[in-house]
């Protein structure tokens, strides 16, 4: 479009032959429609923009698709560490059931903490059994948004919670949005486009003018060359609708980019606001989090093994354990989801950054 845009008019060639009787006349004319100087840059402008907006369209599809296929990554590593965590708590189940049926026997515990960890055991093969589901769903939707096959193939996340953020967010977040959006990129080209639609209104009162010249021979042995103007009088179009109809159009662009802007920065206030929680939330846990469900959970074993723990009281650790790991990869991911929608609604972080947006 922008190389059509900047095209001149092709010139036009006749051939004609007038025959009257003993007398005829042969011309030969070559036409060039005027593109006038202050037409042809608008009409280039125009363009440009066009081919602006189309840029930033793609950008922004990109910057889409990048936070589609992170988050479909952030959901099959919460799904995998889902799994892990339920696999430990269900051998843990396993052996503590097998040691109570052994104890009972014996007539070491009650049958009712017999029947209630039969009864947490199966509840937990039915959880764990969900949990799978959820990471083959995760990972196929990954595999789809990975993999250029039809057969959902699936796509395991290999590792994010050791993984560090590596770019600082911005001072001024809704400041960087407004320039780094390409949807707001998009929509300013937009506007310049409409604007220079505008100016070829205006100017599209004398389109339509030509040159012509050609060469006339006679049959009576005289011939020359001639020179010919055509301008269109603008009697009864005078293009006053036209010209209203841009000037609307421009102003439509540009309420749509004051929206549009005013979105933007509402959508980047809210993702601050939600990765600041993010943050706030992963401190109160701390590193030590899981470490220390692991620690809690040794010591409940240990006790158990030695008689100093009833079976429904390390069950209860177990549960336990599992909710600090479950709440721990929670917290992770919820912050990593959302850096990486303040990083595509800011437009980036850096130009290091692979977000979809930044060309390499």
């Amino acid at each position: 479009e922008i190389r059509q845009g900047r095209a001149l008019p092709n010139p036009q060639l006749a051939v004609t032959h007038e025959s009257l009787g003993d007398y005829s006349e042969s011309y030969l004319n070559l036409t060039q429609p005027v593109d006038f100087l202050w037409e042809s840059r608008s009409r280039g402008g125009r363009a440009e923009a066009l081919g602006l907006q189309a840029r930033a369209r793609f950008l922004a599809d990109s910057a889409r698709l990048a936070l589609e296929v992170r988050q479909a990554y952030l959901e099959a590593w919460r799904a995998t560490e889902a799994r892990r965590a339920y696999r430990q708590a269900e051998g843990l189940m396993a052996q503590l059931l097998a040691s109570a049926e052994a104890r009972f026997a014996e007539g070491d515990i009650a049958g009712y903490d017999l029947r209630r960890l039969r009864l947490e055991h199966r509840q937990f093969e039915r959880r764990s059994a969900t949990v799978e589901l959820d990471l083959e769903e995760a990972e196929q939707r990954l595999g789809v948004l990975l993999l250029a096959t039809d057969d959902r193939r699936r796509v395991s996340a290999r590792g994010m919670g050791g993984g560090e953020m590596t770019a600082d967010v911005p001072s001024d977040p809704v400041a960087q949005a407004l320039t780094h959006r390409p949807e707001i990129q998009a929509a300013e080209a937009l506007a310049e486009a409409r604007s220079n639609e505008t100016t070829l209104s205006r100017a599209s009162v004398l389109r339509g003018t030509s040159l012509t010249g050609g060469l006339k021979r006679q049959s009576d042995g005289s011939d020359g060359l001639f020179m010919g103007l055509a301008i269109p009088l603008p009697i009864a179009d005078r293009r006053g609708g036209a010209i209203d109809a841009a000037q609307a159009a421009v102003l439509a662009a540009e309420s749509e980019l004051d929206l549009l802007r005013r979105a933007v920065a509402q959508q980047v206030s809210i993702a601050s606001s939600r990765l600041r929680t993010a943050q706030r939330q992963q401190e109160l846990l701390g590193a030590a989090g899981g470490r220390e469900a692991e620690e809690l959970l040794a010591i409940a074993r240990l006790s158990f093994a030695e008689g100093e723990m009833r079976a429904v009281d390390l069950l209860d650790a177990a549960e336990a354990f599992l909710e600090a790991r479950l709440l721990e990869t929670e917290i992770r991911a919820d912050l990593w989801d959302a850096y990486f929608e303040l990083e595509q609604a800011v437009g980036g972080f850096s130009a290091e950054s692979d977000n979809g947006v930044n060309e390499r």
